[in-house]
């Protein structure tokens, strides 16, 4: 019984759910069109590709390419 209790004294406390708001901005210094050739050389991990819908509703595919 002893060991038991020294076994919970020992083991860490419960996590506790926190809540954490945060903000950003975004600055675009300069925006550009790219061409292809742009996009297959930039690194992936810099590439994006989202779904965007115009003003009728449909969807549009929009490449992103994030510098920092």
């Amino acid at each position: 019984m002893l060991l038991l209790h020294a076994g919970h004294a020992a083991s860490p406390p419960a996590a506790t759910h926190v809540q954490v708001r945060s903000t950003v901005s975004v600055r675009i210094e300069r925006s550009v069109t790219a061409s292809r050739k742009e996009w297959e050389r930039a690194p992936k991990a810099s590439r994006r590709e989202i779904v965007v819908r115009d003003e009728r509703g449909n969807p549009l595919l929009v490449r992103l390419i994030e510098y920092q």
